[in-house]
């Protein structure tokens, strides 16, 4: 089956599910623990894999989303965590998913996550945005931690090292995300769901609109 046929098929998927989704999922509105889940088989790209569905790419007990810029100097900073968690993942039955969501970074994610050491999560090329609406991140890095039913239990920021944009505090006193994934494979209650990102703003996708070329007589 070649790729113009599994857009097709997944797309179809996609529509379903969205269609019979609770309110709440299509509505989004960024908020943990109010059963935003992210449907089976959205359709999204995977760096050097092509179009899969979403479900192919989470963890048996957790996966976490991060949403990431190759030129945001926050998001950069956080490459070692990204690395580390990455690998701390997959031994405690997780994944990681690197999601790139700005106009025109698709062609530049596989030579970032090769210069930072991330080639052990798995990338997405979120070049429709797809995900980003689904999750609701306007910022990178923004976290989510996604249970085994892909419902988000946590969204924020990976720790309280930014108390605002570009201005770090003396040193990390709370790991949010990493007590976030520990509860959720716990199958704990996630103490804190919600946190206030700090970073770089995504990129929207500029729409062009085209009109209708005049059909001349005869056509």
């Amino acid at each position: 089956m070649n790729r113009h046929v599994w857009g097709a098929f997944f797309g179809a998927l996609g529509a379903l599910v969205s269609s019979v989704a609770p309110a709440s999922a299509q509505v989004m509105e960024h908020k943990a623990g109010s059963e935003v889940v992210v449907p089976a088989f959205l359709p999204v790209t995977v760096a050097g894999q092509g179009l899969k569905p979403f479900l192919e790419l989470t963890g048996n007990k957790a996966t976490v989303v991060i949403f990431v810029g190759t030129a945001c100097p926050i998001s950069n900073g956080y490459a070692p965590d990204y690395a580390k968690l990455a690998k701390s993942l997959k031994a405690k039955g997780g994944q990681l998913v690197l999601a790139y969501s700005n106009p025109g970074e698709a062609n530049e994610a596989e030579a970032h996550a090769a210069r930072y050491g991330l080639t052990d999560a798995v990338r997405i090329l979120d070049e429709d945005q797809a995900l980003m609406k689904k999750l609701g991140a306007t910022l990178t890095p923004e976290a989510f931690v996604l249970d085994e039913k892909r419902v988000v239990r946590y969204c924020g920021s990976i720790d309280d090292k930014y108390i605002e944009r570009g201005k770090p505090t003396a040193g990390v006193r709370k790991q949010f995300l990493s007590n976030a994934v520990d509860q959720v494979i716990a199958g704990k209650f996630v103490l804190t769901p919600r946190t206030q990102p700090f970073g770089c703003s995504i990129e929207s996708k500029k729409v062009v609109a085209i009109k209708d070329a005049p059909i001349e007589a005869g056509q």
